[in-house]
């Protein structure tokens, strides 16, 4: 009979039992009975009704079915906690494992024993002892992973009992190590290093709680314990003292609670009154302020006034004496010279305080009091602020430095505590020996010193307290200080960033990136060598055991794919794993490999090489937007490189010169799932920023699809007999039908969701639509692109939208040009596919192309989001590859002869004179002193605003002319190229290129500019070149270049080119580069919180507001799907409609997208209003019906239109859990980086933008100068011109060098004499009176500032006459003249400062219909003038302004972010602006701003840093010391429910499926 001696089970933590036993000592003789304490455990081992039970006999057997096994569902709802113990029973068991052999689970061993059994049984280690158990303490399997999970983090000032309780050691020795005979030295016991403080190394236990460093749980792994140094004297803590000057900073807690309490009676120097009235206000600034540092700040801010009348009162009123006691209370400040507090008066008899004696001071202030000077008492007393006993952190945080050749380097935070106990010794030493009071504070002195280093040892002012060698990248190295707490928490490389934010990872492809059209959009072609080297855990199942044993055979065989690594024990990862090296498997027998095939069992993970269908996550650097990162599946290739298909360029912003991409190889099937349902490229193709699709065809993709379908009429029916390609009548290109297979054989799609690689190809042609010269089928390129919309069973495909093509017509004279409207503007084609069909105009980029695709927005109508993104997918692979076939079978090149055009080089020529003659007409103009006259013969509307700024007037006109000049320059290149040349081929597809690349290579360069101006400067102040003569007003000198890239350029020219070029780009490179990238970072930190929940709100997880109703006011998903152009619904206001007004028809059988002259009255929109969503919007409501008031609609297809409305809605709805503010902020980071590097693109061309100074300052919420101000004001009706033009010369700023023409002397009688523009002032409307006071003004100012004396030789200004006036010094010298006409040119005679750039708009042009003006200035001034000044009129309803602090406190909040979402919607989407943006996200970031209930900065200074309510979050972006000492003063409580403090303490974010109800 088989008998079982030992077996193992189960136990948890709570069974283990510690008993009293009395055993004999055997190593005494008389054998004296002792006590001792042994573990023991009741084993009650049950099966139900069965009298047997399977027991494991192996660990990692045990293990596994624990984790995984259905039959152990038991155990693990028992407990969640086990230990795997071997138990020896006191007989052994017999096996019953043949008679049972069905009890044992399929795939394990084991044994089966009869049950119950139930022995109370005592741990032992002796062999002859029986019965027994055994087991590991290290081999805890825990079975939930969330049962310790941070829930908040409070922020505290720690009292000195407090420092000592938690403290398990006090520091006293300044040594921390001591040589031994072992191999590493010893901690000395009281040191910096003492073993209590932490298990010094791996394998170490902690002598305190009695665990080592080695496990990964981290409940049973030694966490560390604090220590505490006691100071002997009380310290102030450098993190609330602050340094400025090499002094303490008075508003920092310390300083501002010495100098704000009367140090008499201790009470806050505010009037009881006083502090009764603000106290709700100071309290509700603790309950929902934030407590933080601006939350102190604005009760600082509340209550300085109050401070003032008794801190600083008006004279008479003496400074400084209590309300409360009514004596007089010194000032104080703190040198970091003398180390010493030292007093304004004498208080006790003495100018100084120790800190012993400010703390005794402290502890008296009442807590009802300390609430006013931003400290929390509950949590933060000021008396807290001075170290008694200095805390010292664990010594896991500061390990031992083990170096190359076995010797050992403290940590440096260890050196800095060494050093603090070494000055806090000096100090008791001096303290014991009576030493002078001088040495004693000396030593104080030295010891606060040593302190502010163990927090701050980088600090110039305090100095280092030790340094170490710093190597760079390069090889070089340098002596920097070391690190102290402080410092590792800031920065790049700081605790936050770098460690708890971060995550260092290995399994990670990393090379250059090439091109590979063979592969499907969502794969990644990974080398070979990095399958093998990089694995994937793979868990074995009974369905999968036997593929998991030949993965294990190819390892023995040495073949691809392979297990690397078999863990036993299956992802618990107690037990050692096995690598199947190729060393160890050619040493072993087959009847070792035939075993370890055997133990290849359900439970067990093996780590196979990555394999086809794998996840990666593939991504480029800088990860600029959401689809900077997506999941791919894996092709294992041959090459060296990751490769990807070249449609899927456009998402990462690379190309293939050279750019490196990482592959990040997914680690787990949770992860997998997440990956595959969220990041897949498949379903990311919609741009998250603008809701175009981001995937599509792109470059030679998209000019071979315009190749197909594009319009030729200068090769009209012809036929290449040779090619087998022609034109038909209308010059449409066909082919023939080999051709036409040959085109097919190369398009493919891959059909995704099955287990195997499948793929759908064209196996048929469309029906012949041409018939060639000899009689045979031909195919037009239409009817083979339509083919692929049969191919996908995508008939219901239909959209309409304006093309790029120009719209072409055929002249008497044979000759091809294009069409003009009568404004001279071109006509371009209308695009129309309907069911499927292209009825006209030719695919470009807009029709499919990335960032258009105006055909998509009809997939995801039909077929939803999920199944739409999908069919789109096979789509872009077959048209993309039909795009590239084209260039195959029709051919395109281009040369130097497809870019000159020498037959337009007359009008060229022609063109460039004229706009080279107008430039010299206003600059000669200007030089001759008779720009005034040139203004009103030409652009009389401007005269104030070119007299204000008459250079910025020049730059304005000349931009207009040189404009025009390039823009015309067009139309000649245009007509003589055709449609069918290379270039143009490029362009208007949108393939590569624009209009004024096109004007660049063939035309001419156009204007150089640096900026918005001409280059005008150079080597003199009017001289670029050398070259050029001086005083040159020739335009070509001034960067009008005649030359172009084909034809070429001369010398000069070119070099003036390149200067425009590098200067765009250093400027662009240097700066907005890096403000861009910055901006993103701040505006994710201050918006990653920003969450919609389950209501589809959003909510601040932060504050746990709802700060959205509804996502950007109408529920759409920011992304939600659109196309390029008006009628695709391009800037995404409301749903896009034009898929469902395809597919319903009027009563008279027409689709609702096209005109039907026999609708004449509206439809019955009642019916249709009853059966819509609650959740469709008004706004898209409004749009269809503004529609179908036009078309007769039969009732029940109303009815089905509502109802197909609202299916369309709710689907197109955002996603629960988006986290919206993080992609709003990321959306922001791509398009502002772009623009950055624009100038680039345009070689110096000045193009109008959006500015990123501006974007960040309105962001920011600044208080700096506007970078681009801007105001509008618009007249009642009614206003005429003539009051219009009134309000305007009083606006406009005027001074002295806009209506003085010279100033002349005469220095023997010390007299200047000025004379005035009579007209200029006439313009302004200026009074001669006026002019007289205010240079009489002017001069007395300068006179009263001792610069001269005056006297006005003139009484009054009259035309034609100067003003003279005597001007002379207290010595003689003529420079008193220059003196007084500096005075009098920069004197303002009018207006208000800084409204220069003025000019008046007339009703045609505005958009109310109504006179306005415009003046690029946003002061207060000016703005409070307009408000008062003018309320007869001015319409202030109308008023524009950017000034939004203004806006907010004259007609506050709802009109203020209102405000902020027009600047911003006018930044990013106006023409020019800094890149495509969904309103929604501008609304979220609205919204967000104005959470509080008044406007917040969203940068540093606010909700990402100052103002964060997390302290955790704030932390993460700079600013460390303000942060922790606001959140500490505050007694801040993080409750951890943003996404950045979730990620520090290792909880789940609330975010995606973790989202707030």
């Amino acid at each position: 009979m088989e008998v079982v001696e030992s077996f193992l089970w189960y136990a948890t933590p709570e069974q283990f039992e510690a008993r009293e036993l009395e055993i004999a000592d055997s190593a005494r003789p008389d054998g004296e009975v002792r006590t001792v304490e042994r573990e023991f455990i009741d084993f009650d081992i049950r099966n139900g009704r069965f009298k047997h039970r399977w027991v494991p006999k192996t660990t990692s057997e045990a293990i596994r079915y624990l984790l995984y096994h259905e039959d152990a569902a038991g155990l693990r709802k028992a407990s969640s906690k086990y230990y795997i113990v071997t138990i020896y029973p006191e007989e052994p068991l017999e096996d019953l494992t043949e008679k049972y052999e069905t009890s044992v689970p399929l795939g394990y061993r084991g044994m089966v024993i009869p049950v119950p059994f139930t022995q109370s049984i005592m741990q032992g280690r002796r062999n002859d002892m029986s019965p027994k158990f055994t087991y590991s303490s290290q081999q805890l399997i825990n079975l939930d992973s969330d049962t310790h999970e941070i829930s908040s983090v409070n922020m505290t000032v720690l009292s000195p009992d407090e420092i000592r309780k938690m403290a398990v050691v006090e520091v006293d020795q300044y040594e921390s190590l001591i040589e031994s005979t072992a191999k590493k030295p010893k901690p000395v016991v009281g040191g910096p290093m003492d073993a209590k403080m932490g298990s010094l190394g791996l394998q170490d236990i902690c002598p305190t709680c009695s665990l080592p460093q080695t496990l990964k749980t981290h409940e049973l792994s030694c966490q560390g314990h604090f220590g505490y140094i006691n100071l002997v004297v009380s310290v102030p803590n450098y993190l609330f003292l602050g340094e400025k000057a090499r002094k303490a900073i008075n508003s920092y807690p310390i300083m501002e609670t010495l100098n704000k309490t009367c140090l008499h009676c201790q009470r806050v120097m505010l009037p009881q009154e006083t502090m009764d009235f603000y106290r709700g206000t100071i309290l509700a600034e603790f309950e929902g302020g934030g407590r933080n540092m601006k939350s102190r700040d604005r009760i600082r801010n509340t209550m300085k006034g109050e401070f003032v009348k008794v801190l600083n009162p008006k004279p008479p009123s003496p400074e400084r004496i209590c309300p409360h006691c009514e004596k007089y209370s010194p000032s104080s400040s703190f040198s970091y010279r003398s180390k010493k507090f030292t007093l304004s008066g004498e208080f006790n008899g003495s100018k100084e305080l120790t800190s012993d004696q400010i703390v005794s001071l402290f502890e008296q202030i009442p807590d009802d009091d300390v609430y006013f000077l931003g400290i929390n008492p509950e949590t933060s007393r000021p008396e807290h602020m001075f170290f008694r006993y200095l805390p010292v952190i664990p010594t896991n945080a500061r390990p031992i430095k083990q170096r190359s050749d076995g010797s050992v380097e403290l940590d440096e935070l260890t050196q800095l505590y060494a050093e603090v106990v070494y000055y806090a010794s000096r100090v008791r030493e001096k303290q014991r020996t009576g030493q002078s009071l001088d040495s004693q504070l000396y030593a104080e002195g030295q010891l606060f010193i040593a302190v502010s280093r163990v927090l701050d040892n980088q600090n110039n002012t305090i100095g280092s307290g030790g340094s170490k060698t710093k190597y760079d990248y390069d090889g070089s190295s340098s002596r920097v200080s070391f690190d102290g707490i402080l410092n590792r928490l800031d920065g790049k490389g700081g605790r936050f960033r770098n460690n708890l934010q971060s995550k260092y990872v290995e399994s990670v492809g990393y090379s250059t990136v090439s091109p590979d059209p063979n592969l499907s959009i969502d794969e990644v072609g990974v080398p070979m060598k990095i399958c093998k080297e990089v694995t994937y855990p793979r868990m074995v199942t009974e369905k999968n055991m036997t593929e998991m044993k030949g993965y294990v055979q190819n390892a023995f065989d040495q073949k691809y794919p392979a297990a690397v690594y078999i863990h036993w024990d299956g992802f618990a990862n107690i037990q050692p794993s096995l690598k199947l090296t190729s060393a160890l498997v050619k040493g072993k027998s087959e009847e070792w490999k035939e075993t370890k095939l055997d133990m290849i069992r359900p439970g067990v993970v093996l780590h196979l090489h990555l394999m086809e269908g794998d996840i990666c996550l593939f991504n480029r650097a800088p990860s600029l937007h959401r689809q900077s990162i997506m999941a791919f599946r894996v092709r294992p290739v041959e090459a060296k490189t990751l490769s990807f298909n070249p449609t899927v360029c456009i998402p990462f912003n690379a190309d293939y010169d050279g750019d490196a991409m990482k592959a990040h190889f997914i680690q787990g099937e949770a992860a997998k799932a997440e990956a595959e349902k969220l990041m897949m490229l498949t379903k990311n193709i919609i741009h998250a920023r603008y809701g175009k699709l981001t995937v599509a065809t792109d470059q030679d993709q998209t000019s071979g699809l315009y190749l197909l379908t594009y319009t030729d009429k200068n090769r009209r029916n012809t036929w290449n007999e040779s090619t087998e390609l022609g034109y038909n009548d209308e010059g449409i290109p066909y082919v023939s039908k080999s051709l036409a297979l040959s085109c097919y054989s190369t398009v493919y799609s891959e059909i995704r969701g099955g287990k195997e690689r499948e793929y759908r190809t064209v196996t048929s042609l469309p029906e012949p639509d041409e018939t060639t010269p000899n009689g045979k089928p031909g195919y037009t390129g239409r009817s083979l692109f339509n083919h692929l919309f049969d191919i996908l069973d995508a008939k219901y495909v239909s959209a309409y939208f304006q093309g790029r093509t120009p719209l072409t017509e055929v002249r008497e004279d044979g000759t091809v040009s294009i069409v003009y409207d009568e404004k001279g503007n071109k006509k371009y084609e209308e695009v129309l596919i309907e069911n499927g069909k292209l009825i006209k105009g030719t695919l470009e980029k807009s029709a499919f192309g990335e960032g258009g695709a105006s055909i998509a927005p009809s997939f995801i109508y039909h077929e939803g989001y999920e199944a739409g993104q999908a069919k789109l997918v096979e789509f872009i692979e077959m048209a993309t590859r039909l795009g590239f076939a084209a260039h195959r079978i029709i051919g395109y090149t281009m040369g130097l002869d497809d870019v000159s055009e020498p037959e337009v080089q007359q009008d060229i020529d022609f063109l460039y004179e004229k706009c080279a003659q107008k430039i010299l007409e206003i600059d000669q103009a200007y030089a001759n002193g008779q720009l005034v006259d040139y203004v009103r013969r030409h652009t009389p509307e401007k005269e104030v605003s070119a007299l204000a700024s008459p250079l910025e007037y020049i730059e304005d006109q000349v931009v207009q002319f040189t404009s025009a000049f390039e823009n015309d320059l067009l139309r000649p290149i245009e007509d003589h190229q055709g449609s069918g040349n290379p270039m143009q081929i490029a362009v208007r597809s949108k393939a590569r290129g624009k209009d004024l690349n096109i004007r660049q290579m063939t035309g001419a360069f156009g204007q150089v500019r640096l900026g918005k101006r001409r280059v005008t400067y150079g080597i003199e102040a009017d001289r670029v070149l050398a070259h050029y003569p001086r005083g040159t007003l020739d335009p070509k000198h001034r960067g009008l270049t005649r030359g172009s890239y084909a034809k070429g350029m001369q010398p000069l020219e070119y070099f003036m080119t390149s200067i425009a070029g590098r200067r765009a780009i250093i400027e662009s490179g240097q700066g907005n580069i890096a403000k861009s990238g910055y901006l993103e970072r701040k505006m994710i930190k201050a918006l990653e919180s920003c969450v919609v929940n389950k209501r589809r709100q959003v909510v601040n997880l932060r504050t746990g507001r709802v700060i959205s109703p509804v996502v950007g006011d109408d529920g759409l998903a920011p992304y939600h799907i659109r196309g390029d152009d008006g009628n695709v619904n391009e800037k995404g206001l409301v749903i896009t409609l034009q898929p469902l007004l395809f597919e319903f028809e009027c009563k008279h059988g027409k689709s609702l997208m096209h005109y039907c002259d026999k609708c004449k009255k509206s439809s019955d929109l009642s019916a249709f209003s009853s059966n819509l969503g609650k959740k469709v919007s008004e706004n898209t409501r409004k749009a269809l019906e503004n529609h179908l008031a036009t078309r007769e609609v039969t009732k029940p297809n109303m009815k089905k239109i509502a109802n197909r409305l609202t299916e369309y809605y709710e689907d197109s709805l955002c996603r629960i859990g988006e986290a919206i503010g993080a992609t709003a902020g990321a959306c922001i980071g791509e398009p502002a980086t772009q623009a950055a590097l624009r100038t680039f693109h345009f070689a110096g061309a000045a193009q109008k933008e959006g500015d990123i100074a501006r974007l960040s300052q309105i962001l920011e919420y600044s208080e700096g100068t506007n970078a681009a101000p801007e105001t509008t004001i618009r007249f009642k009706e009614g206003v005429t011109e003539d009051r219009a033009n009134l309000v305007l010369s009083v606006l406009a700023e005027v001074n002295g060098s806009q209506i003085i023409k010279l100033v002349s002397y005469d220095v023997e009688k010390s007299l200047a004499m000025i004379h005035f523009d009579f007209k200029a002032m006439a313009t302004y409307k200026i009074s001669q009176e006026v002019v007289y006071q205010q240079v009489r003004q002017a001069l007395q100012s300068a006179a009263e500032a001792g610069l001269f004396k005056f006297e006005m030789v003139t009484l009054d200004i009259t035309p034609d006459e100067p003003l003279v006036i005597r001007v002379e010094g207290d010595e003689p010298s003529p420079s008193v003249l220059l003196y007084a006409k500096e005075c009098v040119m920069n004197s303002t005679y009018n207006g208000l400062a800084g409204v220069r750039n003025i000019e008046l708009v007339q009703p045609e042009k505005d958009a109310y219909g109504r006179y306005s003006i415009t003046m690029r200035s946003d002061s207060r001034s000016l703005l409070n003038t307009l408000s008062t000044l003018f309320p007869s009129l001015l319409d202030m309803s109308l008023l524009e302004t950017n000034n939004h602090k203004w806006i907010e406190e004259k007609f506050g909040l709802e009109a203020a972010l209102g405000n902020l979402y027009r600047e911003l919607d006018e930044q990013m989407n106006m023409k020019g602006g800094i890149g495509e943006y969904d309103m929604r996200y501008i609304r979220t970031i609205v919204d967000c701003m104005g959470e509080y209930g008044n406007i917040k900065s969203l940068g540093p200074q606010g909700m990402s840093g100052r103002d964060n309510p997390s302290v955790l979050g704030g932390l993460s972006i700079q600013y460390v010391k303000d942060i922790l000492h606001g959140g500490a003063t505050m007694g801040n409580k993080d409750p951890i429910k943003g996404v950045t403090e979730s990620i520090v303490v290792g909880k789940i974010p609330r975010i995606g499926d973790f989202a707030p109800e």
